[in-house]
């Protein structure tokens, strides 16, 4: 392990409040959330949406995203031109340096990292240029139906190689290495999650971060996380080290296969939750995936309406913002506050009317301005696969009161449903807000 761990792991249920006397809650930077999330883009593709690639940074700009993650294509006229408004606008990439294949044998994996480093270098200025702030082994090299012995040594090769040649320049050597993330076995005699990252080993000797995908296949997004972090402890020891590198949900409504879609309106009460769900555990960063739709005029594919923006036909002339895609971009705005690095401070409070479903976090702002970020994992929404019907969850509004230590301005947000406060409320030491299936964020001054 070549990087200190940037935080300590915690149970989700670590900053769920006693209703009992006040607490000095501590407090992260409100940045931290911020910077967690990220979108998985494909440039690479420059087939179908992806080919348009000015509408794809125009979006991805005003969303104000500060991560994308998708495979470096060397060369590319399209990746670069996006690539380099998107650093000119603060946006960095987590890019993933190559295909299970790529391990064939360790020259072959050398070979193809190296040309992708070239370009990281020779073009983009390796970290000096501030454009690439991860490695990222190959991806779900698990998912192909080829047998373990053949997919494991081909893997570590890979990340071997890609640790290994990145630390030799010293314009990449300070650039963290992200491991390979494994895709949930499917069908008949597959495997389990478990197994299969016991059987890729200890990667800590070639990584910096470990690597989840997660899809809650429809349900609330802790649907499945402990499960897949503690399989993937197997190979990343230090748990809290990790990304999840892919995780969302797909709105095809007329879907009759055997996955779970949700519309539209659910998704955008989820985006905020998925990314503190993550949070609260200690994972580093988490990727929605993904950005764009591809058109569908019978919204049945489940590939093409994972996105965050609809895209009837490859004009961008006919594209809209989903819901979701609104959401984070209030998510963004709400807790972005860039500047150097400091210490926040706690902030005595307690919770009362909570129940086992309750989660909350605390950020501060530089400007002193804390945060109380309060959500509960319920589903909202339930897909019966026989009938391929769905109905939305009864979720009865919760009453929960905030007792301060203090008199206080509160401010309350729902970045789900808009980017203005919903509500102010005059200065008290304490306040109720209703907790249903979205995010509620109070602003404390």
């Amino acid at each position: 392990m070549a990087l200190a761990a940037t935080g300590v792991g915690v149970s989700p249920r670590a900053y769920a409040l006693s209703p009992a006397a006040l607490t000095v809650v501590d407090a992260r930077p409100a940045d931290t959330l911020a910077n967690a999330w990220g979108v998985c883009t494909h440039y690479n593709f420059q087939k179908a949406t992806y080919g348009a690639e000015v509408a794809l940074t125009d979006l991805l700009l005003d969303l104000g995203v500060r991560h994308i993650r998708e495979l470096l294509a060397p060369g590319m006229a399209a990746q670069r031109y996006g690539y380099q408004r998107l650093a000119a606008g603060g946006t960095q990439v987590e890019s993933v340096m190559g295909v299970r294949g790529d391990g064939n044998t360790l020259t072959k994996a050398r070979d193809v990292v190296n040309r992708r480093l070239d370009e990281i270098t020779g073009f983009y200025g390796g970290i000096a240029g501030g454009l690439f702030a991860a490695l990222e082994g190959c991806n779900e090299p698990n998912n192909d139906g080829v047998a373990a012995d053949i997919w494991v040594p081909q893997t570590r090769r890979l990340s071997r190689a890609i640790w290994e040649e990145s630390r030799k320049r010293p314009q990449t050597a300070r650039i963290p290495v992200v491991g390979p993330a494994l895709a949930r076995p499917i069908g008949a005699g597959a495997s389990t999650i478990e197994a299969d990252y016991a059987s890729l080993g200890n990667m800590s000797p070639y990584t910096d971060f470990g690597n989840i995908h997660v899809y809650p296949n429809g349900n609330s997004p802790s649907d499945l996380l402990d499960q897949f972090i503690a399989g993937a402890r197997q190979s990343y020891p230090d748990g809290e080290r990790l990304h999840t590198t892919e995780g969302g949900y797909f709105n095809a409504l007329n879907y009759t296969g055997g996955a779970n879609p949700i519309p539209e309106d659910v998704s955008a009460k989820y985006a905020p939750r998925h990314v503190l769900e993550q949070v609260i555990r200690g994972n580093r960063r988490f990727f929605g995936y993904e950005f764009l739709d591809d058109p569908d005029p019978s919204n049945s594919d489940r590939p093409s309406n994972f996105g965050y923006v609809r895209t009837p036909s490859i004009d961008p002339s006919t594209w809209s913002v989903k819901p979701q895609f609104s959401a984070m971009k209030n998510f963004l705005r709400l807790f972005s506050d860039r500047g150097a690095s400091f210490t926040p401070t706690g902030l005595p409070l307690s919770v009362s009317g909570t129940t086992a479903d309750y989660r909350s976090l605390l950020v501060q702002k530089r400007a002193g301005e804390h945060y109380l970020c309060m959500w509960r994992d319920v589903d909202l929404y339930d897909w019966d696969v026989p009938t391929s019907t769905g109905t939305y969850l009864d979720v009865t509004a919760q009453t929960v009161t905030v007792q301060l230590g203090s008199t206080a301005q509160v401010t309350i947000y729902r970045p789900s449903t808009q980017a203005d406060p919903i509500r102010t409320i005059a200065p008290s030491t304490s306040f109720a807000v209703k907790l249903g299936g979205e995010l509620v964020v109070a602003q404390i001054n």
